[in-house]
């Protein structure tokens, strides 16, 4: 035993100094994990490690076996089948504009439970209900099934009955505590930035502003936070005759008790680890944010999927790996720092902005280029008079007035700012194995940056543009019939963005769904939007979605000329009225038009009925009409076509069996929408 102690020792010892060796090598193990094809990258990087030095290999080897079994063992605990009875402890409470979600944890798992009643955190609940099931229902969608599995959270439960069993002690009930404190203390305009700036709890926060002007970061709880809180108590201790070891000790103790408050986020548990290491070795800094990560990723396999794990530790990685400034010469020395320290600020927020990119890309296809100029303004804004008197209000709560006035200003230039649209690109998520070789340019980047070596840099910048033109580079024709929440879309791209053709664009929704799905294909213009019928299910999309997307030409139905068609003809180059007999067609598609063929005075029956024909295959596109116009249909035309649009998203008022059994088809589509 003592001899396996000295050699595990001994091992450590020479490899302390290159924990971020053993860092890629977890971070390509878990890339082999989800996506197999970098299979290939991890053998690699094993054999380079084995020419570097023997010791590490064996370092990695070891540390991955702890790793991929811990992942392997949570996993197969995860898939055991499922409870239908539970009983277990409230461990969080997040409050929804019309429900609270309760997070309830048992011994093996965590289950989401929906509810309108108040609980407690560290109440003993006996649930059951019905589970909630997630599908993905159209491209690039957040998949929150992996979400879910990633947080070790079982699945969601709704329509539950609820008993209360017994009340524990909890000490994540201090987060909590202080929530209801600042909730019942200050009114609702002020104390949801008092919750997100303090305590990382932002269940009441409206950030839609917040995030379109890129400054998110600044409202979730870092480094720069738990800084703050150092730097006051380290001013209080220097008030008492302490020596730097026991200040360093009360330091970590603080922080630790801040990890509570802040209810275990990931962030402060980065800061609070890295306090220790700081405190009690004498590992680099690069070593100790390695080890730090090793540490973290051990004790919680999972965690390495987290979106806000993984910029937490990629932005720390970096701010330790950073040396670039920016050094300009001006007569005036006042002037000369003012200027150079705005400028490696502005240069320091582009970097960290790129570096996260493709993770907030995947959330939000939007970058807007005004966010580098002003995110110095709002950082200076935020760490030196928002944050700190976040803090000091919880204590003196009379200087409400004052922090009124400053969330008036911070609104005002928040709200102003994101109304700046002109500086906007879409870009739209891009597959794993790009987002690896966008880190591989952006390291040029950096390096060309450092160096002055400024021909490396331009790679960069090739690298951005084929992903922002990414549609061109698309190898065959694809076509979409959207799930969406509400009403109907089909989205129809040939191969290298040749021809876009858009049939109805689905229900208005508060996030603009349908927008989002249409900049994450890449598509920057529509050649053809084509709009069935004025229904919202039908057109609410597209409202949005033209003041970002260029539109060439609208076809509309002739006897459907309503407000919000008026509105979208003002973003088209071309409008056309069609009706029976009318004919669209280029060397790519033939549109040919078989409805409406006269008024029938409603909007439904109005509905645009034609046939597209792409590529020696054949679409029928019926709208929301009804059956009554299905028996005209067949009365007037022999339809032969390979896919079917169903009528009226398969209703009963359409899809006779006349129309049915006359058509001649080979599949059937009908789209419902999975809200409706």
């Amino acid at each position: 035993m003592y001899l396996i102690k000295s050699k595990i020792l001994l091992l450590f010892n020479k490899i302390k100094n290159k924990g971020h060796f053993l860092v890629i090598s977890i971070v390509l193990t878990t890339l082999v994990i989800n996506y197999w094809c970098f299979i290939f990258c991890l053998i690699i990087y094993l054999f380079i490690l084995f020419k570097i030095d023997k010791s590490l290999l064996i370092g990695s080897i070891i540390l991955l076996f702890l790793f991929v079994s811990g992942y392997i063992v949570k996993d197969i605990i995860y898939h055991k089948p499922d409870e239908l009875l539970i009983t277990g402890k409230v461990i969080n409470i997040e409050t929804k504009e019309y429900y609270n979600v309760l997070t309830i944890k048992n011994n093996k798992h965590k289950y989401l439970v929906k509810t309108k009643e108040l609980y407690s955190v560290g109440d003993i609940l006996e649930v059951s209900g019905s589970k909630e099931e997630y599908v993905l229902h159209y491209p690039n969608q957040f998949d929150y099934n992996k979400y879910l599995h990633y947080q070790n959270i079982k699945y969601v439960i709704n329509n539950s009955t609820i008993n209360l069993i017994d009340h524990k002690f909890s000490i994540r009930k201090l987060h909590f505590t202080i929530k209801s404190y600042i909730n019942n203390k200050f009114p609702s305009n002020v104390s949801s930035y008092i919750n997100t700036l303090t305590i990382g709890n932002d269940d009441n926060l409206d950030s839609s502003n917040i995030d379109k002007i890129g400054i998110s970061h600044l409202f979730v709880i870092s480094g720069l936070h738990v800084s703050i809180i150092i730097l006051i108590v380290n001013k209080l201790l220097s008030l008492f005759k302490i020596n730097n070891k026991t200040k360093n000790v009360l330091i970590i103790i603080v922080v630790g008790l801040y990890v509570l408050l802040t209810n275990f986020l990931i962030s402060v548990i980065r800061v609070f680890i890295g306090l220790i290491f700081k405190t009690f070795t004498k590992l680099s800094s690069l070593e100790q944010i390695s080890f730090n990560f090793i540490i973290v990723v051990l004790i919680n396999p999972f965690i390495i999927n987290s979106l806000s794990f993984i910029l937490t530790y990629i932005i720390a990685f970096f701010m330790v790996l950073y040396k670039i400034r920016i050094n300009l010469q001006f007569k005036n020395k006042i002037v000369n720092k003012i200027l150079n320290y705005i400028l490696n600020i502005l240069l320091l927020t582009l970097l960290v902005q790129l570096l996260v990119l493709p993770f907030v890309i995947s959330i939000n296809p939007d970058f807007n280029i005004i966010s580098i100029f002003v995110n110095p303004i709002f950082i200076i804004l935020v760490t030196y008079i928002y944050l700190p008197i976040s803090f000091i209000i919880l204590i003196i709560p009379g200087i409400l007035p004052i922090y009124e006035y400053i969330t008036f200003i911070f609104e005002y230039l928040t709200q102003n700012t994101a109304n700046i649209e002109f500086l906007l690109i879409s870009l739209g998520n891009i597959h794993v194995v790009f987002k690896v070789l966008y880190y591989g340019v952006f390291y040029l980047l950096v390096l060309g940056l450092e160096t002055k070596k400024f021909k490396i840099t331009s790679l960069f910048l090739v690298f951005m543009l084929c992903w922002y033109y990414k549609g061109l580079f698309k190898l065959y024709d694809e076509i979409y019939f959207l799930d969406l929440q509400v009403g109907e879309s089909t989205v129809i791209v040939l191969k290298n963005m040749k021809q876009v053709i858009v049939i109805d664009s689905g229900e208005v929704t508060k996030n603009n769904d349908f927008t989002k799905i249409i900049k994450n294909m890449g598509i920057k213009k529509i050649d053809y939007l084509i709009i069935s019928h004025s229904d919202s299910d039908h057109i609410g999309g597209a409202i949005n979605l033209v003041k970002y997307v260029k539109v060439e030409n609208l076809l509309l139905s002739y006897y459907d000329k309503t407000k919000n068609t008026n509105y979208l003809k003002k973003y088209s180059n071309k409008t056309y009225y069609l009706k029976q007999k009318d004919v669209i067609s280029n060397k790519y598609f033939k549109f040919s038009v078989l409805a409406p063929f006269k008024d029938f005075g409603n909007i439904n029956d109005n509905s645009l009925v034609f046939i597209l024909e792409i590529n020696n295959t054949k679409f029928l596109f019926t709208g929301d009409i009804s059956s009554i116009v299905e028996k005209e249909l067949i009365s007037k035309y022999k339809i032969n076509v390979d896919i079917l649009k169903v009528a009226h998203h398969g209703s009963k008022y359409s899809s006779c069996s006349e129309f049915i059994n006359s058509v001649n088809f080979k599949i059937g589509i009908a789209m419902n929408g999975y809200n409706n």
